[in-house]
């Protein structure tokens, strides 16, 4: 099933209006499976006071640093996340974090919370906030993020983002026709929008 465009504008917007309306600057990324890595996606640049980040069209990027690979893999199979685990994890910052097992108890802890937070990990001054996307069959297929610098994504922000994002998230999944999305809709009293 594809997604509708209108349903996609819808969300997005919602987030792009959350954001504006509280001086977050955004950065689009995407991705749609875990192989090889994740990939930037085309945004809207050049705007004044617009975070500019490391990543660009067609790059890559290791998912173990990204708020975006961390809200994926957290939902992906178990030998998935092995592979990805048994391979090099190299630190971008001080921040990174590079044991499998501490970045295991992060996939749970994103799990229980329904976003992830990247702070710091793969560019030293942005903060990212991300929720995953489902597909169909209840496979996790990409996911939404909000990117700022990190002086300006408090705690406070974060978890205002995060409901935000998660919310787009799941209302983008439940378009894709998540069973799992309805429900968590549901549970937020939501519906299908």
């Amino acid at each position: 099933m594809v997604l509708q465009e209108a349903a996609l504008e819808h969300n997005l917007g919602a987030v792009a209006e959350y954001c504006s309306d509280h001086r977050i600057d955004i950065a689009f990324h995407g991705k749609t499976s875990l192989s090889p890595a994740l990939t930037a996606a085309p945004g809207q640049g050049g705007r004044r006071g617009t975070v500019r980040m490391a990543s660009r069209v067609g790059a890559t990027m290791p998912e173990y640093c990204t708020a975006v690979g961390n809200a994926m893999m957290a939902y992906c199979p178990d030998e998935v996340v092995a592979t990805v685990l048994a391979g090099e994890l190299r630190p971008f910052t001080d921040r990174t974090i590079t044991d499998p097992e501490l970045l295991r108890a992060e996939f749970t802890a994103i799990r229980r919370h329904g976003c992830s937070v990247g702070d710091r990990e793969n560019e030293p001054e942005v903060r990212c906030v991300a929720a995953p996307i489902f597909g169909s069959d209840d496979h996790v297929v990409a996911a939404l993020s909000v990117s700022s610098l990190s002086s300006g994504m408090t705690a406070k922000r974060v978890s205002e983002v995060g409901a935000v994002d998660t919310e787009a998230s799941l209302r983008i999944s439940a378009e894709l026709v998540s069973r799992g999305a309805s429900a968590g809709l549901a549970e937020l009293g939501l519906g299908r929008a």
